[in-house]
C-alpha cells in the first residue's frame, strides 16, 4: 500500500486573516535581517513562499524573485505572491502594489546618558562592559566613537 506524501502547503500551520485574505505562518519565524522564512522541503533549503511558488505554479527563473503584494513575510496565500525582476527599487515596488521594504530596527542596548559616561570614564573595556551588562567589545566601539555616532 503506497502512502501519499503531504504537500508542503499541507504540512505547514497557519491561519487565515479574515481582514488581509493572509495566510499567516504560525511554526515558523522570519529572520530579521533577511526578511525570508527558510525551511527544507525533499531535500532542498529555500524561502517557503518559494517552495509554495513552484508547488502551485512550476519552476522559477534565477533571476526572478517572489514579493508579497501584502507586504506579511509570513503571509503563504499564493494569491499575494507576484513574480518580478529582482531589486526593484521602491518606486518600482509602489506601481505594483507591493509594500515598500523597511529595514528591522534595532534595539539599542546602551541609553545616551550611559554612552557619555563610557566615553567620559577612565575604567577599562572589562571593567566598564561588567557595569553595564554588555560585551567589551561594545565598549570598545563606543569609546572609539564607532558606534552611537548621534550621542554627543
Amino acid at each position: 500500500m503506497k502512502y501519499k506524501t503531504k504537500t508542503l502547503t499541507e504540512k505547514l500551520k497557519f491561519y487565515i486573516d479574515k481582514e488581509t485574505g493572509c495566510h499567516i505562518l504560525t511554526n515558523i519565524k522570519v529572520d530579521k535581517f533577511t526578511y525570508s522564512t527558510m525551511i527544507s522541503h525533499k531535500g532542498k533549503r529555500m524561502p517557503v513562499q518559494k517552495h509554495i511558488y513552484i508547488e502551485k505554479f512550476g519552476e522559477i527563473d534565477t533571476k526572478m524573485v517572489i514579493y508579497h503584494t501584502c507586504g506579511n513575510p509570513l503571509c503563504i496565500n499564493p494569491k499575494h505572491f507576484i513574480l518580478e525582476k529582482s531589486h526593484l527599487t521602491n518606486k518600482e515596488r509602489k506601481k505594483l502594489g507591493i509594500p515598500a521594504r523597511e529595514m528591522p530596527k534595532v534595539k539599542r542596548k546602551l541609553t545616551p546618558e550611559q554612552v557619555r559616561e563610557i566615553r567620559s570614564s577612565p575604567l577599562g573595556y572589562y571593567l566598564l562592559s561588567k557595569k553595564y551588562g554588555v560585551h567589551k567589545s561594545l565598549i570598545y566601539l563606543v569609546k572609539k566613537g564607532k558606534l552611537y555616532k548621534d550621542v554627543l
